[in-house]
């Protein structure tokens, strides 16, 4: 038997002696490491080509990988030892591995197990040269389990703790917070555990010694609990239970705090029901907990008489100038921005991001402020000084200060015309680099500059920086406009202005589309920092994806895209805006990039946590947080936004989704007079789903969401885009009211649309027909004359961009529903021509796409689920980055429960249901329910039950039965609680 080793390194042994040959090569291994975590499921052989070989072509790409397959085999001795030809999987019965044992316990709930399986982090010490896709995966997956064994650990400790097995308990928060040294819930855990095990000394040494350590690493002081805590047992005596009988680790959070998105469950909960106070009681469902976080995880392993850990030495923090002139005031925090990018990637030197900068530091310019500047943000160099103004002449003084040799260099100075700060501030930086370079491989010392050498132009895109990031797109866009104009080779300017478009400010018809800036900053991507550089890299592979006429590039730019963003939060993981930004490919991408709403939530949360100043990152969260059905968290999220004191468009619509979010408030007249009075664009933001909007997805017995809807269709528009379109008005409501199971009236409401797809040029973007036309509520005629469009000869498929689909191309569910294998093999046949005949790269992978999800389901239709099911899974994940893919997901694991294999059908469902569309997405969770409930896993079934019982609260009658199932399911998982 062979056995895979991922925890601790990378190794396969046969009957316990190492292997050989191909199978001590880093790149095989690295392929074993890839299929044993996708485990059953396996990979397709374009996503291990783009992992392993990106940087070569397809053939050659697919050439390797056979070669790699072939050696592992014959040096393994395993002619069995791959299975699946398209997507690729290790075979169970020839090979175990340590990553798949630990994936089981988890999802059997048995963290004991799970915790010994665990031995070191993943893959620890191994890396790929030039494996940058690999080695972004690598990090996640790390993430991912040490986040899913922290959740085991917590589980542990809190069974033990009920056993009244206090020191055991110990142990376990012992080796949790060797996993996450700054867990303060973690460290009250510890505490509590050794007070009630009667080592109250130990436990007050070692919460003195964990709140020094967040103040050095975090530079803030730990949580008021951890205080309270040491507070009140240095002077009680006894059990370890406060003056009020309630153990410190159960009492609530504050309020104002958010709950980090890796906590949060991936089944929805009561809608209505309050944030759940912090226990020790055993969370059921531990092994969902998400690790993305963990790729900014830059902290150090802590014990009981460890000193807090030194600064990093090459890490450079810029403090903000002292400016001594009122006129100069926009280079206190300007010269901030020109430094940090000037300075970092020099040799080994990295700085902190501006924006956390500006945030930590307080203070004069002077050596104390400094110092205690480096410590809060682990910066062991910082760079602090002034700047002076006589009559014509300005004077740049800088001191460089190393905290761990303690030595300081003062009186870095630069003079010159006020017309040339810009110039002056790049030639400090160069006295700088030439200082810190005495003692560290720096090299040649270069002239990095932000970017433009026109002191207008500067000034003006700090300004517009300053308004980005506190959300007021409308001024930033102006200024960065004004830079832009300034000096036409301003390539972050560009590129700022492309981001400030992409939030649709009230003034953005005055401008160029916000792609035409983006590429003109990816035609002037030279000479800049890196992490600029980097950021406008990954938006050139973003165009160049959607250029692409071939389906290979369009697949390997976007891989390449997503991948880059991965690779910049690992690389700065205290910048908000890259957190930010891979936030946003998470949201808005569809598997196999994109991820759940709780991952997307996690990076933008983690923005949020290292600068809650930064606005853009709350633009998606209140959504988010109402998808995991979590409406407290959106609370919390649409007021620190509003804190903000935002003026943007978005404002309204967050200040409009807070009050409707506010059970005390939602009804009253206060409420009912801002819907009158809000913008359509407010109107629509608040209540619709996607992209942009807020409560769309919220499942709460009043119906919030539709309530300013049903305003918007008094509204009358130009037709100019969907948030003026009066048709459009109708089919934002319409959708509404199918996803809450008023399907009739959502047909009424969206006629004219349904009828004539052609009375508006935005149908497609929302279109409700293929939800409806399942449903049943569009008559047969209609829905079959749409569908049959497809065939008409004379033209090619039309191809939107943005994963939009027209109707004519949706009909396949429809038809397999009716057994018509006439028109799916007509389909089959057509799609296969347009997948050759197609000239852009998306028409042709959608083409490709459509004949293989046709030719499933005429298998279907036949009556063949064994063979559907084969075709179903045959189907490439790459294809559905420019496909909608939901509806085939859906049914591959209604095959895969038909067929006894519910844990993967569970795993399709868990990935996919959230790409579903208002009532499918509905649907989607009572299967979800199902499975979990034949699996055992009672709260996620519970969960998912309840929300079909919430949102189909008052739907139409013939959707009851829907309802009856998922209450009588209730039934039966909450006699099974009482038994138990």
């Amino acid at each position: 038997m062979l056995h895979l080793k991922t925890f601790g390194g990378l190794s396969v042994a046969i009957d316990g002696i190492p292997a050989t040959g191909a199978a001590q090569q880093r790149k095989t291994l690295g392929l074993l490491a890839l299929l044993a975590v996708a485990g059953q499921r396996g990979l397709s052989r374009d996503k291990l080509i783009a992992t392993l070989w990106a940087e070569t072509d397809a053939e050659h790409g697919r050439g390797l990988l056979n070669q790699a397959c072939y050696a592992l085999r014959r040096d393994l001795h395993a002619r069995d030892l791959f299975l699946g030809s398209i997507q690729l999987r290790l075979n169970p019965a020839v090979i175990s591995s340590d990553v798949e044992s630990f994936a089981s316990a988890v999802e059997e709930n048995d963290p004991g197990s799970a915790v010994s399986f665990y031995a070191a982090p993943f893959l620890d010490g191994f890396y790929l040269n030039g494996g940058g896709e690999f080695e972004t995966w690598a990090e996640t997956e790390r993430a991912r389990l040490a986040s899913q064994c922290r959740a085991a650990l917590e589980v542990l400790s809190a069974e033990a703790t009920q056993r009244g097995e206090h020191r055991v308990a110990a142990d376990w928060w012992r080796r949790l917070l060797e996993l996450d040294p700054l867990s303060s819930h973690a460290a009250l855990g510890l505490m509590t555990a050794l007070d009630q095990a009667g080592e109250r000394a130990e436990a007050l040494r070692y919460g003195q010694a964990y709140g020094e350590l967040v103040r050095s690493e975090i530079g803030d002081d730990p949580l008021p609990e951890l205080t309270d805590w040491i507070e009140q047992h240095r002077h009680v005596a006894g059990n370890g239970v406060t003056g009020n009988g309630v153990a410190p680790a159960a009492r609530p959070a504050p309020a104002d705090r958010f709950t980090p998105a890796g906590e949060l469950a991936q089944g929805p909960s009561e809608p209505d029901a309050a944030t759940p106070r912090r226990s020790f009681a055993p969370v059921r469902r531990w092994g969902a907990a998400i690790g993305l976080a963990g790729l900014a995880a830059a902290g150090i392993l802590l014990s009981r008489s460890r000193p807090a850990p030194a600064t990093d030495p090459n890490l450079l923090a810029i403090a903000p100038f002292d400016v001594l002139d009122p006129s100069l005031e926009i280079w206190h925090e300007g010269l901030v921005d020109i430094l940090a990018r000037d300075l970092d990637g020099a040799g080994p030197l990295r700085t902190v991001p501006q924006s956390l900068g500006l945030k930590r530091w307080s203070g004069r310019a002077d050596r104390v402020s400094a110092e205690s500047f480096g410590h809060r943000t682990g910066a062991g160099l910082v760079v602090f000084g002034s700047i002076r103004k006589t009559r014509d002449t300005v004077s740049l003084r800088a001191t460089v200060l190393d905290l761990a040799s303690k030595r300081v260099e003062p009186d870095l100075e630069v003079k010159g015309d006020t017309a040339d700060i810009g110039d002056l501030a790049d030639s400090l930086g160069v006295k700088i680099l030439q200082v810190l370079g005495r003692d560290r491989p720096i090299g040649a010392v270069r002239q990095v500059s932000i970017g433009s050498r026109s002191l207008p132009a500067l000034k003006a895109f700090l300004y517009g920086e300053q308004f980005y990031r506190r959300g007021r797109w409308d001024s930033a866009l102006v200024y960065y406009d004004r830079a832009v104009t300034q000096d036409s080779t301003f390539a972050i300017a560009f590129k700022q202005m492309g981001m400030a478009l992409s939030w649709n400010p009230a003034n953005e018809h005055s401008y160029l589309r916000g792609e035409a800036y983006t590429r003109k900053a990816v035609l002037l991507n030279h000479g800049l920092a890196p992490k600029d550089s980097m950021q406008i890299a990954a938006d050139s592979f973003d165009i160049a994806a959607t250029d692409a006429s071939d389906p290979a590039d369009l697949i390997r730019f976007s891989y390449r895209w997503f991948s880059t963003w991965q690779d910049a939060a690992h690389r700065y993981p205290e910048d908000p805006e890259v957190w930010y930004r891979l936030g946003d490919a998470l949201y808005h991408s569809e598997p196999p990039l994109g991820g759940t709403p709780a991952q997307a939530l996690e990076a933008f949360d983690h923005a949020i946590t290292v600068d809650p100043g930064f606005a853009p990152a709350y633009e998606h969260t209140v959504e988010l947080a109402i998808r995991l059905h979590r409406p407290d968290l959106a609370r919390k999220y649409a007021a620190a936004y509003l804190r903000l004191d935002s003026t943007d468009a978005n404002a309204l619509a967050t200040r409009l989704a807070a009050l409707l979010l506010d059970s005390e408030r939602s009804h009253t007249l206060e409420v009912a007079r801002v819907i009158d009075s809000a913008s359509t664009r407010a109107l629509i933001t608040a209540a619709s789903f996607g992209p942009g909007g807020r409560l769309g997805w919220w499942a709460d017995s009043g119906e919030a969401a539709i309530r300013p809807l049903r305003e918007l269709i008094t509204r009358t528009g130009n037709g100019a885009y969907p948030s003026t379109d009066s048709l459009m008005y109708h089919q934002f409501l319409a959708n509404a009211l199918a996803y809450r199971g008023h399907m009739r009236e959502a047909y009424a409401t969206d006629r004219r649309l349904i009828l004539d797809w052609k009375a508006s040029r935005f149908t497609w973007s929302t279109d409700p027909f293929i939800r409806l036309a399942l449903l049943g509520v569009i008559p047969d005629s209609l829905a079959a004359s749409t569908y049959a469009r497809a065939f008409e000869p004379g033209s090619a498929w039309p191809i939107p961009p943005n994963n939009v689909q027209p109707r004519q191309l949706r009909g396949l569910p429809w038809w397999q529903a009716r057994r018509d294998t006439l028109s799916l093999a007509r389909f089959a046949l057509r799609a296969e021509q347009e997948a050759r005949t197609q000239k852009g790269a998306i028409g042709k992978l959608r083409g490709r796409y459509l004949h293989a999800a046709a030719t499933a389901y005429l298998e279907l239709a036949r009556g063949d689920s064994a063979g559907a099911l084969r075709l179903f899974q045959s189907i490439p994940d790459t294809l559905c980055i420019v496909n909608i893919c939901y509806y085939e997901k859906l049914i591959e694991a209604r095959l895969l429960a038909s067929q006894g294999r519910a844990r993967q059908a569970g795993e399709v469902l868990d990935l996919w249901v959230w790409r579903a569309e208002g009532p499918l997405y509905v649907l989607g969770m009572l299967d979800r329910a199902r499975i979990a409930e034949s699996l055992g896993e009672r709260q996620k079934a519970i969960n998912s039950y309840q929300f079909v019982v919430d949102v189909w609260r008052h739907a139409d009658p013939e959707l009851e039965p829907y309802v009856r199932e998922a209450r009588a399911g209730l039934v039966r998982l909450a006699a099974e609680g009482d038994a138990q």
